[in-house]
């Protein structure tokens, strides 16, 4: 076998290297040639709708043409003439986008504004007049629409004459300072069309404001999905682990140690239960519910609520073993109970009851512990047993919330500002409700 030659490889790697520097830098020098021909401080590339104009081309020279061809190694006859290379250069325009972003680029790099200094003032002029009309009028609260989508002819009745101003300023139009209120009207009702810009721009915001809210809240749920489960179930007791093995129809050895259990867990935490009911089926449900369920199936209700869980999965496992047909009208009187007690589940609980059943799961409560909290981590403990790191038992829960996030988020975009209060609201809401899904550990 003819042996490795590291040095060899290494010169081709190193050449290979150099030739894209060497390209990349040849590139960046037709690039500056380009920018020495056309001034793209002064240029104006985009559209009303930000997209790149059809003839930006229109005003460029023959040798500017060909530059831009240049850089991008358009192969163009040299023959060409202007509309011929107008042509070339349109049907390619998209990657004039790459010289206006390298141009910016360098720009930023120089602490020179983005295309222009007359543009960005612009930019910032429009910026600050746009929020002294957020500030004078209230968007949130306004009706803009008919029944038809449209926007509203009397929308202007109630705006006084200073929102009337500033909507002129705005928007550049020449209204003489001594114009009474109704004909300051009559003319934010001839443009009423520049009206649309600043409720998109105010939806947009409303958008961005709640997109951001839902991101961590989504954000919270992934990590949450994904560690959260590893480290709880490194607090479970041995029993607690064997049981939601046994549950995902894995069965270890009585003498498998803790490490070994906790390891077999977290491989199959995406493992859906199989064996079903089982020794955990009675976990969440209360001393109520387990007293009322037993006497139903005749059985003595007595002791304390570990007393009553014992005596229902003894019978349970009894009926099994038998193999008779008491065993299937036990799981379907289960299934009636599941259904009726799940809503509730652990809220009919005493505090001395969920402390004893999160210690099950190494969760060690303090003195100031408060029902709520006691509550949300039984339930969080509970489905991490019973759901594991599914991510599809995760996004049941975030979904009711980010599902609605969504939809109200449609409804900014088409009804306009008025949304926009409540979806901020309801969105740092869901955020703060998913954050507390998220079970937070008790141990210091």
């Amino acid at each position: 076998m003819r042996s490795f030659n590291f040095v060899f490889f290494a010169c081709i790697v190193f050449f290979v290297l150099a030739s894209g520097n060497q390209a990349d830098e040849r590139v960046a020098e037709l690039r500056d040639e380009l920018y020495k021909k056309i001034d793209f401080s002064k240029e104006k590339f985009y559209d009303e709708s930000g997209k790149i104009r059809d003839d930006v081309f229109s005003r460029w020279s023959n040798s500017q043409l060909k530059a831009f061809a240049d850089v991008h190694g358009l192969d163009v006859p040299q023959t060409s003439k202007k509309d011929e290379l107008e042509k070339f250069a349109r049907k390619n325009k998209k990657l004039l986008q790459d010289d206006i972003n390298y141009y910016a680029q360098k720009a930023a790099e120089d602490t020179k504004p983005f295309l222009s200094k007359a543009k960005e003032q612009f930019i910032q002029t429009s910026n600050k007049l746009r929020d002294d009309l957020y500030e004078k009028v209230d968007f949130s609260k306004q009706k803009f629409y008919d029944g038809s989508g449209k926007i509203r002819d009397d929308v202007f009745n109630t705006w006084s004459k200073s929102q009337l101003k500033a909507f002129a300023d705005l928007h550049g139009l020449d209204v003489p300072q001594t114009s009474k209120k109704d004909e300051l009207e009559r003319f934010a009702r001839r443009n009423k069309k520049l009206l649309q810009d600043d409720i998109n721009q105010y939806t947009k915001k409303a958008a961005e404001d709640t997109k951001s809210y839902l991101n961590r809240a989504n954000a919270q749920f992934s990590q949450a999905s994904k560690d959260f489960f590893d480290s709880s179930v490194k607090l479970w007791s041995d029993s607690r682990l064997k049981e939601f093995l046994d549950a995902r129809g894995i069965h270890v050895g009585p003498k498998t140690n803790k490490e070994k259990l906790i390891e077999l867990v977290q491989q199959n935490k995406q493992k859906a239960i199989q064996n079903a009911p089982g020794s955990w089926t009675f976990d969440a449900w209360s001393t109520e519910d387990l007293q009322k369920w037993l006497k139903q199936q005749g059985k003595k209700a007595e002791g304390q609520r570990q007393d009553l869980v014992n005596t229902a999965q003894d019978y349970l496992n009894r009926a099994k073993d038998s193999g008779t047909d008491q065993y299937n009208s036990i799981v379907q009187s289960l299934q009636d109970s599941v259904n009726e007690y799940k809503q509730s589940s652990f809220d009919k609980w005493s505090d001395s009851d969920l402390k004893a059943y999160l210690d099950t799961y190494g969760i060690r409560t303090y003195q100031g512990s408060t029902r709520n909290e006691l509550i949300a981590h039984a339930r969080s403990q509970y489905r991490l047993f019973t759901h594991g790191a599914d991510p599809d038992g995760w996004n049941r829960i975030k979904d009711s919330f980010v599902t609605g996030g969504m939809q109200l988020l449609d409804g900014v975009k088409v009804h306009g500002g008025a949304l926009y209060s409540s979806a901020k609201s309801k969105a740092e809401q869901w955020y703060q409700q998913l954050s507390k899904q998220s079970p937070l550990k008790f141990q210091s």
